[in-house]
């Protein structure tokens, strides 16, 4: 059973708390990337990459593909591009194991991998089948500093460590509910691991 008593005893709600904080420095230790920032949805992660990063650095070419293990996931990432009048032809959609279980105990069931002609430049992985009670958590992970800032101003409110210009803020942020209920199921899925 996941204990709340903390998050109560504190009298305020906030978005971004320590348990926010505490999650984006345990995921970015367990997949070994410099950057993680968290977002209150797969969906939000998504928008993010097709109205920002796609269009970050006119010199590079980025390429978007989107991996997915049910129809179901697919479909419904697919219904909230088209109602808020995103191009869906940026994103190549593939029916194939996720990205990478980029740790034993981290396992999502879609995730968006952007690259560039070189390298791997992000990974969006969704994080909302950790728990019953978690529909759905944006996992951004980066190596590359500017991007990730980008992306904190993107969820807006918080977080954020220097300037950077986005063309609009989504309400992205993750509750301490989110993060502790994760933490807890992870903590639970590698201890069941060992």
């Amino acid at each position: 059973m996941i204990d709340y008593q903390n998050i109560f005893q504190r009298h305020y709600f906030s978005n971004h708390h320590h348990e926010a904080q505490n999650l984006e420095k345990y995921l970015s230790f367990a997949t070994q990337f410099n950057e993680c920032v968290l977002l209150s949805s797969f969906e939000v992660g998504a928008t993010f990459i097709l109205d920002e990063l796609l269009n970050f650095d006119e010199s590079e070419k980025f390429t978007a593909e989107c991996r997915y293990e049910g129809q179901e996931k697919s479909e419904q990432l697919k219904s909230f591009l088209c109602a808020t009048g995103r191009s869906q032809l940026k994103l190549t959609f593939t029916h194939e194991a996720v990205a990478a279980d980029l740790s034993a105990n981290i396992r999502s069931e879609r995730s968006i991998i952007v690259k560039s002609a070189s390298s791997t430049l992000a990974i969006l992985l969704d994080l909302g089948g950790a728990h019953s009670m978690i529909n759905s958590l944006g996992v951004f992970l980066s190596q590359e500093p500017k991007i990730a800032e980008k992306a904190r101003w993107y969820r807006s409110s918080y977080g954020r460590q220097s300037d950077s210009n986005v063309m609009i803020q989504a309400n992205g942020r993750v509750s301490e509910f989110q993060a502790l209920t994760v933490m807890m199921a992870l903590s639970e899925v590698k201890k069941n691991a060992n």
